[in-house]
């Protein structure tokens, strides 16, 4: 891959891994594929590592599904630091982030989405998948000024 970057004049500027931080039982392995995609980053020369996500319960989310997807994301923060990257969260469809309401919780529950702008916190990727949902109306923007 290095060797195809450099001689396409391409440059990876970050990896993506999903997170299920909702089910204690495999948060050490979600953990381990996490500091495994920091590797994999830092090795082929990205900057930024993204975690996305965040599994759905078919009957709802349990009361502390929220604290544990920004506990989660929180340590993801540390693993990409020790690895020099930056981190960002990108919600998607179909997870415990898709709604509005979840995307809030997420950031109430989370040291990335301090309330005042930080270039030390960790970016939050919004798009299309958070606008399908009718979510991330303009005071979620100005409840988050980090968001890319």
């Amino acid at each position: 891959l290095l060797t195809a970057l450099r001689d396409s004049g391409l440059e990876l500027v970050s990896v993506y891994t999903g997170a299920n931080f909702i089910y204690d039982e495999i948060l050490d392995d979600e953990l381990f594929k996490i500091e495994r995609a920091a590797l994999l980053a830092k090795e082929f020369g990205a900057s930024r590592l993204v975690v996305g996500g965040g599994a759905k319960r078919p009957d709802g989310p349990k009361s502390d599904d929220f604290k544990k997807v920004g506990r989660g994301l929180d340590m993801t923060a540390d693993i990409a630091r020790a690895h020099g990257l930056e981190s960002s969260y990108h919600p998607h469809l179909g997870t415990i982030s898709e709604s509005l309401d979840g995307f809030h919780q997420i950031m109430d529950n989370c040291s990335w989405f301090p309330t005042k702008t930080d270039h030390h916190i960790p970016k939050m990727i919004s798009s299309f998948h958070i606008h399908e949902s009718k979510g991330l109306p303009p005071d979620s923007i100005h409840r988050n000024p980090n968001l890319v």
